[in-house]
């Protein structure tokens, strides 16, 4: 029959030391255990995610500068066709850097 020590404690005050002395058996050194190797998972994240994301991350919009903008473009003092290319494309740059 085995002596049982509970989890994590003692027995009657006795470590499992003292159990295993008297019992006549030895103390035997901890067993590691380790986790099964398994191949490694994988997450693939669809090109419109990352795109999506980066856009939650761009600073807030400023509305008095929207505004003004409209309001130069509405009036015909805004450079439209100078401005709208370079905006596009630091746009582009900031949404995909690829």
């Amino acid at each position: 029959m085995f002596n049982l020590v509970p989890v994590g404690g003692t027995q009657a005050g006795r470590s499992a030391e003292g159990v295993a002395a008297a019992t006549g058996e030895r103390a035997r050194p901890p067993v590691e255990v380790s986790a099964p190797v398994r191949p490694g998972d994988r997450v693939e994240v669809s090109r419109l995610s990352v795109l999506m994301s980066r856009l939650r991350d761009m600073p807030e919009i400023r509305q008095s500068l929207v505004d003004r903008l409209r309001h130069e473009i509405e009036t015909g003092t805004y450079p439209i066709a100078e401005r709208l290319d370079a905006a596009l494309d630091a746009l582009l740059d900031d949404i995909n850097p690829e």
